[in-house]
């Protein structure tokens, strides 16, 4: 989470950097509800979008831009990206285990 939003008095963040997916699942799910850009980099543990589905489903409704870059066990984005109805932009760097499944199971 960045600076601006510790220091803020509002808890919900606007702006969300990690490379570490999992202290995601620690914040309370109302932090998310005001995210518009995440940025997920440099995560080696992260092997599926499934483990921040539920935070999908917090910022569903303001999520505009998603970046996952270089997280090098990435390997399915299915199940979470379909609750960012806001979505406008998607961005996938360099996740060279990355395979898309035609068939829509994992």
């Amino acid at each position: 989470i960045t600076k601006e939003t510790r220091r803020s008095h509002n808890p919900k963040a606007k702006v969300i950097r990690t490379d570490k997916v999992r202290y995601l699942k620690c914040l309370p799910m109302m932090a998310f509800q005001c995210v518009t850009r995440m940025e997920i980099r440099l995560d080696d543990r992260v092997e599926s979008l499934v483990e921040v589905e539920a935070v999908f489903c917090g910022c569903s409704s303001s999520l505009q831009y998603l970046k996952l870059a270089e997280c090098c066990n990435l390997r399915s984005v299915t199940r979470g990206l379909e609750h960012l109805t806001a979505l406008e932009s998607l961005h996938l760097v360099r996740l060279y285990e990355l395979t898309f499944n035609e068939s829509g199971a994992d």
